[in-house]
């Protein structure tokens, strides 16, 4: 049981993605949770502001019909919690969302949208 137990450890620790793909996925991930908070009316989203250029070109990308590109390190091996990854249901669901605009805000710049978000984060951690 410790050798399975440590294996385990050990493969989660290789399949999280860190530094730059770490916060790039924790963005997308965000922007998964929003789509699934909205359920059916995520269909109604029509523009999403992002302070990250990088998490909008994945969007972008997955509009466009691209849903295999997935950030670097980010594991599609099998998830308890669900039936597939997070980043692969998101891309899924981007494809289906051609009418939302997805724009970038300039980070730390005085957007009272992206402020707030900051200031949620700040409270996380």
């Amino acid at each position: 049981m410790r050798s399975w137990l440590e294996a385990r450890d050990r493969a989660s620790v290789i399949l999280e993605p860190t530094g730059a793909s770490k916060v790039l996925v924790s963005e997308l991930r965000a922007v998964a949770l929003l789509l699934d908070r909205l359920g059916p009316n995520a269909g109604q989203l029509t523009r999403l502001l992002m302070d990250s250029t990088t998490a909008i070109g994945y969007l972008r990308s997955w509009q466009g019909g691209d849903v295999e590109r997935m950030p670097k390190g980010y594991s599609l091996r099998p998830r308890i919690q669900a039936d597939e990854p997070t980043l692969v249901r998101l891309a899924r669901r981007a494809a289906e969302l051609p009418q939302l605009r997805v724009e970038h805000v300039s980070s730390h710049s005085g957007h009272p949208l992206n402020e707030a978000a900051d200031a949620l984060r700040a409270g996380d951690a």
